[in-house]
């Protein structure tokens, strides 16, 4: 036999005031786990892509470091032959002295622009994944 509060609960026309039907707040929290869903769905695949991202970005930037180290040592090994030869003709002058000086500061110049451009292509990689994870999600769940 049905309490009077039961029989009112099933009878009890949609928009009026009292506590919700057990079903309506089941549909309620099942239409929030389907878009939770369906935005978990979409991170995972960004997340997999910013994870592809990230090992191509240190695999570049290790390629980079690299470089840089056989560009460095190149300029290292040219410079002893460099003092060789102009020690061996006797024409070291301060021209050779600025030469030198040339060489090692653009040597300088470029292991540096490789370490800055290392360091920032990372985060601006981050950053366009956020912007792009962003713009894909619907309006209503933006922040």
């Amino acid at each position: 036999m049905l309490r009077l509060s039961e029989l009112l609960e099933r009878i009890r026309p949609a928009g009026t005031p009292g506590a919700a039907a057990e079903g309506d707040e089941q549909h309620r929290r099942n239409i929030l786990q389907a878009e939770i869903a369906d935005v978990a769905a979409v991170l995972d695949d960004f997340e997999r892509e910013a994870d592809e991202l990230v090992v191509t970005a240190h695999h570049d930037a290790e390629r980079i470091r690299r470089d840089g180290e056989r560009r460095a040592e190149e300029i290292r090994a040219g410079l002893a032959d460099r003092l060789a030869v102009a020690r061996a003709s006797g024409t070291e002058s301060d021209d050779s002295d600025a030469e030198r000086e040339a060489i090692v500061e653009a040597a300088r110049r470029d292991a540096e622009r490789l370490r800055l451009d290392a360091a920032t292509r990372i985060p601006a990689l981050a950053d366009t994944i956020v912007e792009s994870i962003w713009a894909t999600l619907p309006t209503e769940t933006r922040p």
